[in-house]
């Protein structure tokens, strides 16, 4: 009888030390915003925009747009958290765009406090809009709720990311704040009424700040360099030569020679021929396709180290070759001086559907 007692006793004691769930709220009462913009005006006062799925009503997608203007980034956030009717949950966010001309006074802290603050999470898709932020989000509202295409998908490898579109992550813009060595690329859009955005290319990040503009083709490149998917990659060599690269495989080597950092970029590609002249051989395709490649390669290094912009992740390859304190200065002393080259192997697997 004691004993039964005893554990009687000691089963309801372990009841009190048992925390529920008492801090959980139903999904009714969530707000969960997918999309973020952050703009900042002239007198220096964020601006933060959330798009937030509300409703299905027959066939048609409700989407409500929020905003909130505040001296800093978190007070922001805060007050619309306060004046909303449902918790505001960050954790589901798949987007944060910024504007043009905030982009290019630097986004480096605004990412710190995405980071540091919990409730958000470091996987979003970051990208840049080339328009006034208010209008890119009641515009894009609008497409959705006709068409019921996310925003979203225009960034998902798995639904309407092509390889013409970089992909940068939170973390990734992150990592590249506080990296020597390693840049990196974010997408520029814009509202259509064709669709409902519009790509305009990408900008090279670098350390947070806009280095320079980047062509779609160009995109290309620095995604076949860094080994990204070749989703959609079709590459016309002339008016009337298209071919589909359906395996890229880059190769390099990094090692410094007299104090000079030389760095030799190999990438063979396996293509299928989708269009083609009819006089055109398969010497002559790989001929052109390789031209091609190598042209767009150079230009392309060239117009990075002279901004002293290393998405291609050039510096990863030489982090073993130098110490921590000499790849401090990476970027702007060692990057600019670096001997590059590149050449270019190709494959026809076959001409498609081309007799």
């Amino acid at each position: 009888m004691k004993q039964m007692r005893l554990l009687t006793f000691f089963i309801l004691c372990s009841t009190l030390l048992l925390s529920g769930c008492w801090d959980t709220k139903d999904i009714n009462h969530r707000a969960l915003p997918v999309v973020m913009g952050i703009s900042i005006d002239e007198n220096d006062e964020y601006h933060v925009l959330f798009s937030i799925p509300i409703a299905i009503t027959g066939d048609r997608r409700l989407v409500q747009v929020v905003e909130e203007k505040a001296p800093t980034l978190t007070r922001a956030i805060d007050t619309l958290r306060v004046n909303m009717e449902n918790s505001l949950d960050l954790l589901h966010l798949e987007l944060i765009i910024f504007d043009m001309k905030t982009a290019q006074k630097g986004i480096a802290d605004e990412i710190e406090a995405i980071i540091q603050m919990d409730e958000f999470s470091s996987t979003p898709t970051v990208a840049i809009c080339d328009e006034d932020i208010s209008d890119f989000f009641f515009n894009t509202k609008d497409s959705f709720e006709q068409s019921g295409n996310p925003l979203f998908n225009f960034f998902e490898k798995n639904s309407g990311w092509t390889s013409y579109q970089p992909l940068s992550r939170v973390w990734e813009v992150y990592q590249s704040i506080h990296s020597h060595t390693r840049d990196v690329t974010l997408p520029v859009v814009q509202s259509s009424t064709n669709t409902t955005i519009e790509y305009l290319g990408g900008v090279a990040l670098k350390q947070g700040d806009v280095a320079l503009q980047l062509e779609p083709p160009e995109v290309l490149i620095y995604n076949f360099v860094t080994n990204q998917s070749q989703r959609n990659a079709r590459v016309e060599i002339d008016k009337k030569t298209a071919v589909f690269p359906q395996k890229v495989k880059p190769t390099f080597t990094a090692e410094v020679i007299n104090g000079r950092p030389v760095y030799h970029l190999n990438i063979e590609f396996i293509i299928v021929v989708e269009e083609s002249e009819d006089h055109l051989s398969e010497v002559e395709i790989i001929g052109r396709f390789n031209d091609l490649m190598e042209r767009r390669l150079l230009n392309l290094f060239v117009k990075l180290q002279q901004e002293h912009a290393d998405v291609l992740e050039v510096g990863q390859k030489f982090r073993a070759k130098y110490t921590y304190h000499e790849l401090e200065h990476w970027r702007d002393e060692l990057y600019p001086m670096t001997d590059i080259s590149v050449s270019v192997q190709t494959q026809i697997r076959n001409r498609g559907k081309i007799k």
